[in-house]
Parts: C-alpha cells; structure tokens; sequence
C-alpha cells in the first residue's frame, strides 16, 4: 500500500509542534519530564500503528538476529 507524501505545511507544523514540547519540556525538573516523555512515547507507539509496523519491519530486516 503506497503512502501518500505528507505536504510541507503537514512537516513545518509538526516540526514546530515538536520544537514546542521539547521548550516546555526543557523548564520542568527533570523526573517530570522524563515521566511526560515516557507517557507521550506510549502513546504515540499505540496511537501511531501504521508507522510502527513499518519501523518494525525495517528494524527485523536491519537486525535479523534480534528477536
């Protein structure tokens, strides 16, 4: 199944959706941010299965031996 590309305008707002997490992130003390980080990653491992498969598949075919 062909992806479609994502338009320049899709890419520059995640990016600065990105930029702007890591600056909040960045004031609050470290354990909080950490567990934020951890939080967000979950979620967007669940949220996201189309991009996870893939990375999965391209990961199995870079380290075959690696269960």
């Amino acid at each position: 199944m062909a992806r479609k590309k994502k338009s320049v305008l899709t890419i520059n707002i995640e990016y600065i959706i990105v930029l702007f997490l890591m600056k909040l992130l960045s004031l609050l003390p470290y354990k909080i941010a950490s567990d934020i980080g951890g939080f967000l990653g979950i979620a967007g491992y669940h949220l996201d299965k189309r991009d996870r498969n893939i990375t999965l598949q391209k990961l199995r075919m870079a380290f075959p031996d690696i269960d």
